[in-house]
């Protein structure tokens, strides 16, 4: 046994050594592009990088699996998996090395493979929009500078180039693009455009729940759902990301969630009939009458020629015994064009006729 430890500490020793000379490579490439000296910097981070290049086509394909994974799947096949945000670090250093080296071509193919170890990596986004933009191409310098934004709203340097190039005002022209085809409900042929909107300008709560739409007019249940998040996380107090995630969960039969999400809508809007009566049609669908009859009384109060409020709480009032009042909002709501209340009305003209017989 004291022979086998010793034989396995004399194996460690050698892999920690291997381990601290890795190390030492990323410093003294830091402490060599510091100086200026980017050639030296670059043999650094290279020995860096070709110590676990070999490693990276593997490490991707698991990064995808763990992408695509559903919940039990990670807790379990992946759950050892994390973004190694420190092969990506060397991607990108060595970017920056390149091109201090006058070398383009190499810093793209760096910050690209940068981007795709970690594809939250802000940074390397920003510097990727910088090389796109040099070579002349606007639209993905701000697809990129959009990423930037979205995964650090800190970068000050991206939100200036943001906004020099033009970026919101080519992301709203997507927008327009894709929500004309949206309103002839050309859903396929509209989210290319709204990809886009969505790709340059990541803050924007409304191209999100534009793209949800399309997602949910196209049956992509899944996909709409991301969306409708992503609008309320950039948004919290948007009443039509909440109004339409509400939308969402409703089509679903997901009553409870759409109820909330309305209630939250309604906090930013108390004025939205629509929400009022979405939220009301979720409250009878859980059997919450009274949550229901509220929501048919504030109708009432900010619209009052909607018939079918009036229709609602009277068939309410028929159903507890308050015959008068029912009868009264059964008339109101024919008048109002409610078909469907004409039957209240005849039963209560026949109530009245047999009381005048007697």
């Amino acid at each position: 046994m004291k022979n086998l430890v010793l034989f396995l500490s004399a194996l460690a020793l050698p892999a920690a050594l291997l381990h601290a000379q890795l190390d030492d490579n990323v410093k003294n490439g830091e402490d060599a592009y510091n100086a200026k000296n980017y050639t030296k910097a670059e043999a650094y981070f290279s020995a860096y990088i070709h110590s676990f290049q070999g490693n990276v086509a593997h490490y991707i394909q698991q990064m995808h699996g763990f992408d695509t994974a559903n919940a039990y799947q990670k807790q379990t096949i992946f759950s050892g998996f994390k973004i190694n945000h420190q092969w990506a670090q060397a991607y990108y250093d060595r970017a920056r090395t390149y091109l201090k080296l006058s070398y383009p071509d190499n810093a793209t193919q760096d910050i690209e493979m940068a981007v795709k170890i970690d594809p939250d990596y802000a940074e390397a986004y920003y510097e990727q929009s910088k090389l796109k933009n040099g070579k002349g191409d606007k639209l993905g310098a701000c697809v990129c500078l959009g990423k930037a934004l979205e995964y650090s709203d800190t970068m000050q340097a991206a939100k200036t180039d943001y906004s020099d190039d033009f970026c919101f005002t080519t992301g709203l022209q997507f927008y327009k693009k894709g929500k004309e085809k949206m309103e002839l409900k050309e859903y396929s042929e509209a989210l290319p455009n709204l990809d886009m909107a969505t790709l340059i300008c990541p803050d924007s709560a409304n191209y999100f729940v534009c793209r949800a739409q399309a997602f949910d007019g196209l049956g992509k249940a899944d996909s709409a759902l991301l969306d409708y998040n992503h609008a309320v996380k950039v948004a919290p107090n948007s009443f039509s990301a909440l109004y339409n995630r509400g939308l969402h969960f409703e089509q679903q039969q997901k009553n409870k969630e759409a109820f909330d999400d309305y209630s939250a809508a309604l906090k930013q809007n108390p004025n939205s009939v629509e929400a009022h009566l979405h939220r009301a049609a979720v409250s009878e669908n859980m059997q919450m009458e009274a949550s229901a009859i509220y929501d048919y009384t504030q109708i009432i109060r900010i619209k009052p020629d909607e018939g079918i409020a009036y229709f609602k709480i009277a068939e309410y009032w028929h159903k507890i015994g308050q015959t008068d009042k029912a009868c009264d909002y059964f008339h109101k709501a024919v008048n109002l064009g409610v078909e469907d209340a004409q039957a209240g009305v005849d039963d209560c003209n026949a109530a009245a006729a047999k009381i005048l017989t007697k």
